[in-house]
């Protein structure tokens, strides 16, 4: 479930995130994860911690493409 929801928002965001600054792609990856999972406190720690496992290994283009724009190491840092 996790996977699917986590997927879906960053293959979402990926196309349109060069149209957006770094801090406005961060801002949005950020909102759109906690609409994703409710605003669960419980579920967005979980995806905190586990965003770049589960995205290098499920949706790794959509991933590296927010990293590009983000100019980060980690989906994890934007996140947090």
């Amino acid at each position: 479930m996790m996977t699917e929801k986590l997927c879906k928002v960053l293959n979402e965001l990926a196309p349109q995130a060069p149209q957006l600054t770094a801090v406005g792609t961060q801002a949005q990856l950020a909102m759109s994860i906690a609409s994703a999972f409710d605003v669960n406190a419980v579920a967005l720690q979980q995806v905190a911690d586990e965003i770049d496992i589960v995205a290098a290994a499920s949706c790794p283009a959509a991933r590296d493409a927010l990293l590009k724009v983000l100019k980060m190491q980690s989906l994890q840092q934007a996140v947090r």
